[in-house]
Formats: C-alpha cells, sequence, structure tokens
C-alpha cells in the first residue's frame, strides 16, 4: 500500500510537472544550475535559510511550512544572472497525519532596495491523503526568459496548505531529502577567450618569427554570478586538426580579480609553430562539469605589401582608409600617406585564402576587392574617383554667388563640404561617383539639391539659385550689379595683397584667411605661448558664438576659467547658455579627485576622453570645436601610436560636422611623430621666443593653411595685461 501510494503521487506531480527539464542534448549556450535548501545560521538577514550551489551532508532540517518557508540565496549575485529555459523545485515533505492541501511554490528576485518580482509560481493538488512518511514533489514551471541583475537575490519560497489542521513540515539538508531547484540558466560559468600576440593584439591569424613560431599568450575572462563559488579548474588545450597535442590540459595562470562584477582573468603563454590549431579553454564547475570555449587560430608566414592607391589621373589619394580581413576575421587598418601609400604586414594568402580589401573614404566604402599575398610586393590601384566642380549662379541672372556653402551627401552622409570663390565655383577633388545631395547656403538663403549625379564624364554642375520671392523684379538690375562690384572688389583686394606685404591679425587665426572648419596643430618649445595662443583662439570663438569643449590635461580647467575671465569672459555664464564644456584630464594625473563635471582618470585613457568629448558634444547640440592642451602628457603616458590614431579620428570626426579640433603639441615629442601630427592637420601655427637685441619677444609662423593663401613670414606677438595676445611687427636687430 505504501509502494502504491507513492506512485500514485508520483503520477499526481507529473501531471503537473512541464517538461522543460534540460537535458544533455541541450543549447550549449545554456547550462543547467542547482540550488540547495540549506542552513547556515551565519546568514541572518535570510534567517539562517539560504539557497546553495553545495548539496549538504549534515543531519535533515526540518521546519512547520503551513505559513510558508523561504530560501534566499546568500551572498547575492555578483553579475547578472539569466534564466532561460526549464525551472524545476523538488520539494520534500512530512505529514504527522495523512492529510491532503495545496502545495504552492515560487521563485522572485529581490532586489538590492528590497522589491520583489515573481518570476514564476505554481501550486498543486493531489487527488487523496499524502502519507506519513517522507515523499516529494517534482513541480515543474514554465520555460522562463527572466535576467536577475547583479547585486539581486533569488527567493525560493514554498507553502503547504492542509485540509485540516494537521502538522506538515518541509525536509532539506541532508542527500536523502534535498530540497532544491533546478534551473536551465545562460551558460554558467561564462568565458570569454582570447589569443594575442605579444605586442597585445587580439586575432586568431599571427606571425611566425624568424624560428617559425609565435610566441602568443591565450587570455580567459571568466565571469560567474555565484562570486566565484562555481568555478574549480580552469585549463589550456592546444591541438592541430591530427589530433597532435602542443598544450594537454595545462591549468591556467590567475591573473586579476573583481568582485562586482565577479570576473577572473586567466593567463597562459605558449609558442605555437606554423599551421592551424584549435585553442580550447576548459572550466570545471562544482559538479564537474566541464564547459568548453574553442578558437582556431593561423599561423603563417607574413609579407609586406605596399598599396599606391591613386585616382583616374593617376594622382596620389591621401588621407583614405585602408583595411584588410581575411576568414571574417580583421587583419589591420591604415590611413595612406601624402604620397598615396599605405605599407603593412599581411599573411600569406596559402595559409588564409583570399585577403579582402576595402578602401574608405570616412565610413563610405569607395572600393572593395579580394587580393593574393604570396611574397613582398607593391600593388597600385585605381579608385573610381573624380574631381568635381560646382557652379553655383543666381537664377535667371546668371550671376556668380561668392562665399556660398556647398555640402555634398552621398546616402544621406556628409561626405564634403566647401565654400565657393569670386566666380562662383567650389572644387571638390577625388570624390566617389554616385547620385548626391547636395545642399546650399547663401546670402539667397538655401537650397537642397536632389539626386544630383557624379559621372566619369561631367566634371562641372551648375547649380541655380532662386531669387528671393521678396525681391521685386526692378530690383534684379540693382542685385546683379551688386554681385559684379563684388566680384570687382575680390580681385582689387587680391591685387593689392599681391603688391604689399601685412602682418595677420588675430582675427585672420578664425576666419579671415584661415579656415573655420580645420585641424589646427600648435607647436613649439616650452614657454614659447601655445597654450596662450589656444585659450585665444578659445576666447574668440565664445565671443563668436561658437560651441566649445576643453580639455585640460596640463592645468585644472578653474584655472582656464580664471584666465578668460582676465580676457573679460565670464566662463560660468558661458557654461550656462550651452556653448563651453571644460574635460578634466589633469587631476587624475595627479592623485587628485576632480571637482568637474567631466573628467578622465587618466590622460592616456583617450577612450574614456572619446567618451567624454561624445557626452559634450551632445550637450552642446552636437557641433562644437576641440580645444587640446595638449597633446603632451598623452604622448608621454601612452602609446605615440593611438595619440596619432585620436587627432585622426577625432579631427575628421569633428571637422566633418563643422567644428575646428585644435590642439598644442610641444617639440618635445618624437620628430617622426611630430611630422606624421603636422600631415594629419590642415593648419600648423608655429609659436617661438624671439631674442632680439634689447628684450625677448615672441613671434608666430603660419608653418601651414591647406587649401588657404598665407603668410609666410614670422609675425611678432606681445602679451597684454589681461592675457590678450597683440600681434605687432617683429623689431629689427638695429632697434
Amino acid at each position: 500500500m505504501h509502494h502504491r501510494t507513492l506512485l500514485l503521487l508520483l503520477a499526481v506531480a507529473l501531471t503537473l510537472w512541464q517538461p522543460h527539464l534540460p537535458t544533455a542534448a541541450a543549447d550549449p549556450a545554456t547550462a543547467q544550475v542547482t540550488l540547495y535548501a540549506h542552513t547556515d545560521p551565519s546568514a541572518v538577514s535570510a534567517n539562517g535559510r539560504v539557497l546553495s550551489l553545495v548539496a549538504n551532508t549534515t543531519l535533515r532540517q526540518a521546519a512547520d511550512v503551513r505559513d510558508g518557508l523561504a530560501f534566499t540565496l546568500v551572498p547575492a549575485l555578483s553579475a547578472p544572472l539569466r534564466i532561460q529555459g526549464g525551472v524545476v523545485a523538488y520539494v520534500w515533505l512530512l505529514c504527522q497525519a495523512r492529510v491532503r492541501g495545496t502545495l504552492r511554490v515560487s521563485i522572485s528576485e529581490v532586489t538590492a532596495n528590497g522589491s520583489a518580482t515573481e518570476i514564476r509560481s505554481a501550486s498543486a493538488t493531489p487527488g487523496q491523503d499524502l502519507p506519513t512518511t517522507p515523499y516529494s514533489f517534482i513541480m515543474g514551471f514554465q520555460p522562463a526568459n527572466y535576467t536577475l541583475a547583479s547585486g539581486s537575490v533569488l527567493r525560493f519560497e514554498v507553502k503547504f496548505s492542509p485540509e485540516k489542521a494537521v502538522p506538515v513540515s518541509l525536509l532539506w539538508d541532508n542527500p536523502s531529502t534535498p530540497t532544491r531547484l533546478v534551473m536551465q540558466v545562460e551558460s554558467s560559468p561564462n568565458v570569454n577567450l582570447a589569443v594575442r600576440d605579444i605586442s597585445g593584439r587580439s586575432s586568431t591569424i599571427f606571425a611566425q618569427n624568424e624560428t617559425g613560431v609565435a610566441s602568443l599568450i591565450v587570455e580567459a575572462l571568466v565571469e560567474e554570478p555565484f562570486g566565484g563559488v562555481n568555478i574549480g579548474i580552469v585549463s589550456l588545450t592546444v591541438a592541430n586538426s591530427s589530433g597532435y597535442l602542443l598544450v594537454n590540459d595545462v591549468p591556467m595562470n590567475l591573473t586579476s580579480r573583481v568582485e562586482r562584477p565577479f570576473r577572473v582573468h586567466y593567463a597562459l603563454p605558449i609558442a605555437v609553430p606554423a599551421g592551424r590549431f584549435n585553442v580550447t579553454v576548459s572550466v570545471r564547475d562544482l559538479a564537474k562539469r566541464t564547459f568548453l570555449t574553442v578558437r582556431e587560430i593561423t599561423v603563417t608566414q607574413f609579407h609586406t605589401l605596399t598599396l599606391l592607391l591613386v585616382d583616374a589621373q593617376e594622382r596620389a589619394l591621401p588621407g583614405l582608409n585602408v583595411s584588410f580581413s581575411a576568414e571574417g576575421q580583421s587583419l589591420d587598418e591604415i590611413t595612406t600617406s601624402t604620397d598615396g601609400t599605405a605599407a603593412l604586414l599581411l599573411p600569406s594568402s596559402e595559409a588564409v585564402g583570399p585577403i579582402t580589401l576595402r578602401v574608405r573614404r570616412d565610413t563610405l566604402v569607395i572600393l572593395s576587392r579580394e587580393v593574393d599575398v604570396e611574397s613582398d610586393a607593391m600593388l597600385q590601384l585605381e579608385l573610381p574617383v573624380y574631381d568635381w566642380t560646382f557652379n553655383v549662379r543666381v537664377q535667371t541672372l546668371n550671376v556668380p554667388v561668392s562665399g556660398a556653402s556647398v555640402e555634398l551627401y552621398l546616402n544621406g552622409t556628409l561626405l564634403a563640404s566647401n565654400v565657393t570663390d569670386s566666380r562662383g565655383l567650389a572644387a571638390f577633388n577625388a570624390m566617389p561617383l554616385g547620385e548626391y545631395d547636395v545642399s546650399v547656403t547663401s546670402s539667397l538663403g538655401f537650397k537642397r539639391f536632389v539626386n544630383v549625379t557624379h559621372s566619369s564624364n561631367l566634371r562641372e554642375t551648375t547649380l541655380d539659385l532662386p531669387v528671393l520671392p521678396q525681391i521685386p523684379e526692378n530690383a534684379l538690375l540693382l542685385l546683379a550689379g551688386i554681385a559684379l562690384l563684388a566680384v570687382l572688389g575680390v580681385v582689387a583686394a587680391t591685387t593689392r595683397k599681391a603688391g604689399g606685404r601685412r602682418f595677420k591679425h588675430f582675427a585672420d587665426l578664425l576666419g579671415g584667411t584661415l579656415p573655420r572648419s580645420a585641424v589646427t596643430m600648435i607647436v613649439g618649445p616650452p614657454g614659447s605661448g601655445k597654450s596662450l595662443l589656444l585659450r585665444n583662439i578659445l576666447a574668440d570663438s565664445l565671443r563668436l558664438g561658437r560651441h566649445c569643449v576643453y580639455v585640460s590635461n596640463s592645468e585644472m580647467p578653474s584655472k582656464i576659467r580664471e584666465q578668460l575671465t582676465k580676457m573679460g569672459l565670464d566662463a560660468e555664464k558661458y557654461q550656462d547658455r550651452n556653448l563651453i564644456r571644460f574635460v578634466d584630464a589633469y587631476s587624475g594625473g595627479t592623485g587628485l579627485v576632480s571637482s568637474e563635471k567631466h573628467y578622465v582618470s587618466s590622460p592616456r585613457d583617450l577612450t574614456a576622453l572619446g567618451i567624454q568629448l561624445t557626452v559634450c558634444f551632445e550637450e552642446l547640440g552636437g557641433v562644437g570645436d576641440v580645444f587640446l592642451d595638449s597633446l603632451g602628457p598623452i604622448v608621454a603616458l601612452g602609446d605615440p601610436a593611438q595619440a596619432l590614431k585620436f587627432v585622426h579620428y577625432y579631427g575628421a570626426r569633428i571637422t566633418k560636422s563643422g567644428g575646428s579640433f585644435l590642439y598644442v603639441a610641444t617639440e618635445t615629442i618624437d620628430s617622426e611623430l611630430l611630422s606624421r601630427l603636422e600631415e594629419a592637420s590642415d593648419c600648423v601655427l608655429r609659436t617661438e621666443r624671439h631674442v632680439g637685441s634689447r628684450r625677448v619677444w615672441g613671434r608666430l609662423l603660419v608653418k601651414k593653411a591647406r587649401g588657404v593663401e598665407h603668410e609666410e613670414d614670422w609675425v611678432g606677438f606681445k602679451i597684454t595685461a589681461t592675457g590678450r595676445m597683440e600681434f605687432v611687427s617683429l623689431p629689427s636687430e638695429k632697434q
């Protein structure tokens, strides 16, 4: 009779159980986790009743379950835990007398602030009396797709409501009566595997050295929501396709540990010969299950490919982004130099197959093709890009419109912009073919021309601007006369300039002769006035109503505010008017805690600096000028190549949106890097201390101003008591 009763109860339980128990054939992206009801007197916050990954072998625990009992995961989750599939509760009960009743089981998330969310619950009512011997219910819940946040806990609640007043106990903490939860969760532990070369580059394709091997480091980042309790041995195996074991289940070295979210970092150096290998990291958990993460890597010989990019007229194309990939893996990325060349190391195509080459201008792909690399070689590619000139004129009058802003959009992306000259012409070099939208803004208003075709046989396009509706017909002749006078005035000014010499005034630096949207480098020896020049440009930009972001890693932003105040500008008011933001990159390097809203903990953390720039631009409306003082600490503390990439990327991004990127560089920077920075900049301003016969003067040279006529002689300057820079004629040595 006893056995018949148990079989009947089991049949009742199984009819309630949803068949979603995890099996050996479960999705490898998920894993099964068992949490046992357990007594831990030290867990006061959970009344001593906890959920544990370890089954307890102590004396059986029991408590009356008629009013409900709860078991809580202790400690709280150290990383997010995603339930992804079936959840099954195994509940052991013991009645003093035979009785019928209803069993209710639920699981909930309790967050750090105490709020509770029920994830799943189920109830069961057997059709006959339960026996007075220990028996179990198997309660299956509907599959769940729920993520418990880091810092929250899982609560398991059990309640039995008998039809008459008979004590009913829940049993736990014994191998024969293990009340527990079994859950299908997103694979836990979660393992992120990376293979790096000795330079720290993560890849799956590596170059062999002179001895025919590659020195690599295998890294495993293991994240685990139970504070590391469920992590056992982490080991490494490396094998080739024929099964040859280069490394056989060798324990990896623990290199770092982070508590929340809980992550442990393991690493192991290996030497790998040429060929293809599977790199496998295995993590064993408490249940002695093994979780595998595999990467296939290739070690082969690399060759030098020198690439030359030219247009249809075989002119070099500088500043284009060239990227290479193979087997879905990015190999390298480089920007063509001023002579249109780019040289880099690539793996042998015999080992990795054809290599995909992509050439981009900003985000637009101009060319994509496959290349075979079998030895050191040089490759010249002609890109389908052609010069394009726009002739902007007044409709009907056929009068050129000077000073009009012309912007070219391809597939909705701003690709280039320029301003018409005195003849109404705006020239663009090396533009990809396609259908463009062209926006023209002038004193006559704004007009957008759609589906303007750029083809290889059409080099000039005329854009006719309509006359403003409010201009009467009898005023058209006057308009034409004004336009003609403007053209003649420009010609006359050019003639005067050619016949005499003048010194630049400060307005020229902001909009007179130097472009308003440019990457500008201010370079010179220490103490020559570089930072002072940068702050003078900042002051004038603010007075012109331009949005500005000032990054300081050479002194506190509060000092910059004081200097602006001396110049007659209230920095706080400009902040309130949403015209300026300061990023403190100085305090962190000195060990101080920044009081600024925007700051980075180290001048070398260019990723964090980029994030702060993005946030500042969002606050300022998306467009503005960036002032960086200076590049010196970034180069001194970090990777010089990263500093160059930072100038390339953010210079292009900011000028593309219509802003300017200005930065200070000192001559103490490596000369090769300094030359590459000059190449990457549209304008280069050089400052020096000029020693005359009687006193020391500051002097300034516009060393470079791409696309703009400029003076090529030194200009003297002096500093007023307010910190303003005034340009003067340099004294002769005879004075």
